[in-house]
């Protein structure tokens, strides 16, 4: 999670540079009729050609077992998403519960109720992020 964090600062670092390069525009006074030309067009591949890491909303394949979207509490319900990533960050309700290579997490229902939501991010061999969610419900055991 760690690593994830400091590749996102260092992604958020990189990009806020880039607007801030592209707002600028040419420099001005000094009493001389020379002005700098315009900056080109960034776009979005422009972020790219700095080797600085994407991120993209996709679809992650992700299933649970047992099946379904409601779930008692105390239920342990695997979540797995597609196999073909470096790292892969699962969260429940905004807190990290697993990071690392495996393509699957075993959440114990147990310390939830109500409406939850799984954010999955995973990482490419180049560094870019994709990011997908998956909605579940927790109610008291009978």
């Amino acid at each position: 999670m760690k690593k994830l964090l400091l590749d996102l600062v260092s992604f958020v670092t990189v990009f806020a540079f880039a607007l801030l390069i592209a707002s600028c525009g040419g420099g001005g006074g000094g009493g001389s009729d020379y002005s700098e030309p315009a900056a080109p067009v960034q776009n979005e591949n422009s972020l790219l050609s700095m080797n600085a890491p994407t991120y993209s909303d996709v679809n992650l394949n992700i299933t649970n077992s047992p099946s379904g979207s409601t779930f008692a509490s105390g239920t342990s319900v695997t979540f797995t998403a597609a196999a073909n990533y470096e790292g892969y960050y699962w969260l429940v309700n905004g807190v990290s519960r697993q990071t690392g290579a495996e393509n699957s997490f075993t959440l114990d229902t147990t310390s939830l109720s109500g409406p939850c939501q799984l954010v999955l991010y995973v990482t490419d061999s180049d560094g870019n992020y994709y990011g997908d969610t998956k909605d579940f419900t927790v109610r008291a055991a009978n």
